[in-house]
């Protein structure tokens, strides 16, 4: 049972990786991936349809908390139904969601 339980934490693991490393979105001007910066993805795709910002998290003294990033979530949403959510770190692209509406 214990085999089992690592053997699908594994295999879980494995797929999530996968999946979030093969994210891509075409854009007029070329294809942006995760690890793509802020400005080449507006170079390649333009400003977003929204965008919204979480500042890092601020401790009592007002000082930038250790470990704690800016977070930035961008919403394309180009002709033909299919919404992307992206989702940069400190200006690095690291999520890429797409739905159809």
């Amino acid at each position: 049972m214990k085999q089992l339980l690592c053997t699908l934490t594994l295999l879980a693991s494995v797929l999530a990786s996968t999946s979030a490393v093969g994210a891509t979105m075409r854009c007029n001007d070329g294809i942006v991936s995760t690890g793509e910066s802020t400005q080449g993805v507006l170079d390649k795709c333009g400003a977003p349809s929204s965008q919204v910002t979480d500042s890092p998290a601020i401790d009592e003294n007002g000082f930038v908390v250790r470990g704690a990033a800016t977070v930035k979530h961008w919403t394309y949403t180009p002709p033909g139904g299919i919404r992307y959510q992206l989702r940069f770190l400190d200006d690095r692209l690291v999520e890429i969601r797409s739905r159809r509406d």
